[in-house]
């Protein structure tokens, strides 16, 4: 009874907090600068009530002062119609805890159809038809989360259970449970360590659903593991001879071969080409670099003179367009609001960096930009996501500016100190570079040699941080060759 109604107080809460005014602003801060300026193009030509404030830089924005007492004078006596728009728009995000119900992400189904699903998108989506445990469903969660472009678990599953050791403390056996349940999700073949397990899983797939003769099947997942290299190699002679001599159940086997798939997610097409309009200018201003919002980033609306005075009764057509309005203006307001923060507390501590360049860059993390701001993990993190910065370097994205925490390494007299993840990459960069190019370095070896030089990093993160360098594993550089 007691978790029962911890389970029931939790639910409360959620929907106290996920207003209607809340759900519509954080689905705005997840958009792109483009995807708002399309959203307010949109609204503009559909809405009577909106109508386009002048051009950026025109008056320096002289009619904002107008905008605020046009939205007050709507407003009015009729406040009460609009509850969810109380309180201060800085504080539209805060009461969010990031997860429950009315949970943003689920949007609408005709606002999803036009956009092809990624692969953690359906997987999240066959997860919720399920009916496990919630111990199982977060385990399932953070196995998804750590999934490659191709579908596979790149780490072994005893290290991915203990870097999320913080995030989620179940027993190996849970995660081993849960990751047998993500491997029976569709495409086939997810979740595999390796593309032989992968081959395995889909066989095993086909025989369980009677798509392959079973036989042939069986056959099939002894040769991948155990005659991978005389496949490769078409030995024939060397794989009838695994197959007792039945030449006819060899040729099943082999034609069954070719329609599986080594990559679970190759069937998910690449993601549209992106046009990168930058939210924030970063600017050298008394020696400081500052940020501040780009004002041709955001989208120029107002409550049009239609709406002075007039009585709102949402029940009506107008009552609706006025409602929408307000809420796509008041949702727009507190998005810049929330950006800005986040942009102006990551540039104020990554000041080297807009100096010095990447390799100066210092620790920071999500977390502390939440506490900081007093927002949840999950809204910074929505904020930063997809958001884009110019600065005299270049256009970067917002959360390139936050990193993992530091790495601890110990020096020639056993001191231990912190070091900064673009040390770390610009070590692996170099000793890539160094490599022997008949014995390439694989991750593995790399860590072994970090670990050698005091820097206490596993495998997993010195393969996320090759990924980050666009370096090809070192197989890939050895077929280069």
């Amino acid at each position: 009874m007691p978790s029962l109604s911890a389970g029931l107080g939790l639910s409360v809460q959620q929907q106290q907090t996920l207003a209607p005014q809340q759900q519509y602003a954080l689905r705005l801060l997840r958009m792109s600068a483009q995807e708002l300026l399309d959203e307010a193009d949109l609204a503009a030509e559909e809405n009577p009530l909106l109508e386009r404030e002048a051009p950026a830089g025109e008056e320096e924005r002289q009619d904002q002062p107008a905008l605020h007492e046009e939205t007050e004078a709507v407003r009015g006596e009729d406040a009460e119609q609009f509850p969810e728009d109380r309180g201060p728009l800085e504080n539209v995000y805060s009461a969010w805890t990031g997860s429950g119900a009315g949970d943003p992400d689920e949007l609408p189904a005709v606002e999803r159809v036009a956009a092809p699903s990624s692969l953690r998108e359906d997987l999240l989506a066959e997860l919720r038809t399920l009916d496990v445990d919630a111990v199982t469903r977060e385990v399932v969660l953070c196995l998804i989360d750590e999934l490659d472009d191709s579908g596979m678990l790149p780490a072994p599953l005893e290290e991915v259970v203990g870097d999320l050791s913080d995030v989620l403390d179940a027993p190996l056996e849970t995660w081993r449970r849960g990751l047998a349940l993500l491997q029976t999700f569709d495409p086939p073949g997810v979740g595999a360590a390796s593309a032989v397990e992968c081959l395995t899983l889909q066989v095993r797939r086909r025989i369980e659903e009677g798509s392959a003769d079973r036989a042939a099947g069986t056959l099939l997942i002894d040769l991948i593991e155990r005659r991978l290299k005389e496949i490769a190699l078409q030995d024939r002679r060397a794989l009838l001879a695994a197959a007792g001599g039945d030449e006819a159940l060899l040729d099943r086997a082999l034609a069954l071969l070719k329609t599986l798939n080594p990559h679970p997610a190759s069937n998910y097409s690449a993601e549209a080409t992106q046009y990168v309009v930058a939210d924030i200018l970063v600017r050298r201003a008394g020696g400081v670099w500052t940020a501040e919002l780009n004002a041709s980033a955001q989208p120029g609306l107002r409550l049009s003179s239609l709406a002075q005075g007039a009585a709102v009764d949402e029940t009506t057509p107008f009552g609706r367009y006025l409602a929408e309005a307000k809420r796509l203006i008041a949702g727009i307001e507190a998005r810049s609001s929330t950006l800005l923060r986040a942009a102006q507390f990551a540039v104020g501590r990554q000041q080297a960096f807009f100096e010095k360049g990447r390799a100066a860059l210092v620790p920071l993390t999500i977390g502390e930009a939440a506490r900081e701001l007093s927002l949840s993990d999950s809204t910074v993190s929505r904020a930063v996501s997809g958001k884009f910065f110019q600065c005299p370097a270049g256009t970067f994205e917002l959360r390139s500016l936050f990193l993992l925490p530091a790495v601890q390494a110990t020096d020639s007299l056993g001191m231990s100190a912190s070091v900064s993840p673009a040390r770390i990459r610009a070590r692996i960069c170099e000793l890539i570079a160094a490599e022997p190019t008949d014995k390439r370095l694989s991750d593995q070896a790399l860590t072994d040699l970090l670990r050698g030089e005091g820097f206490d990093i596993t495998r997993r993160t010195v393969a996320k941080y090759r990924d980050l360098e666009s370096i090809p594993t070192a197989r890939m550089r050895g077929a280069k060759r």
